[in-house]
């Protein structure tokens, strides 16, 4: 099955709906490939600068993970619900402090869109200000996210959009982030 790959935990063979998150670092996977041989629901490429990440949404597991290792390096591979098993911030603590730091570890893998997924379970049930600090730290992982995904154009755009409102945004928590002047990849969290 795999012989060169170790892999500690292979779910049952059948899933309806399944999504994970491959690791490789060899060479940019070819999304056509993957499309036509494995038939995903579907299938986003991040580059990021260490590699490649390879979202599916699968029925077969274990199938679809020997294809992509006979073809790839993979370096990993994980649910792509692993940002919900993080720890939840209390909202009797100080929320947005709590998130940064929560979030800190994903922005330094480049892991963006499990970091996004994490926020935005926290935004769905914030209210007024504290729902707007959150959507701009959504809006910094989404500019990531565009340009993992060769958006370049779109990637600066809102990230620069994004980066002067919380210039604007006034007092916060948020203000302790310390951003680039201008857009680059990777972006990591600076906190003051």
């Amino acid at each position: 099955m795999f012989t060169d790959y170790e892999i500690s935990f292979i779910p049952p063979r059948r899933y309806l709906g399944v999504r994970i998150i491959v690791e490789s670092t060899f060479g940019s996977p070819n999304k056509y490939y993957i499309t036509s041989r494995l038939k995903p629901r579907h299938v986003i490429v991040r580059q990021k600068s260490t590699g490649s990440e390879i979202d599916l949404d699968i029925d077969d597991v274990e199938k679809t993970l020997s294809e992509i290792i006979s073809r790839y390096f993979v370096t990993g591979w994980r649910m792509a619900d692993s940002a919900n098993s993080m720890q939840d911030c209390s909202y009797n603590e100080e929320i947005i402090g709590c998130l940064l730091k929560r979030i800190r570890p994903l922005f330094e893998q480049e892991r963006y869109w499990e970091a996004h997924e994490f926020l935005e379970k926290h935004w769905k049930l914030a209210r007024g200000r504290t729902k707007q600090e959150i959507q701009l730290i959504i809006y910094l992982c989404v500019s990531m996210i565009k340009g993992q995904m060769g958006q370049r154009g779109e990637a600066e755009r809102v990230y620069m959009r994004t980066k002067k409102a919380l210039e604007n945004f006034g007092p916060s928590e948020l203000s302790r982030i310390k951003l680039p002047h201008k857009y680059s990849y990777p972006l990591k969290l600076h906190i003051s």
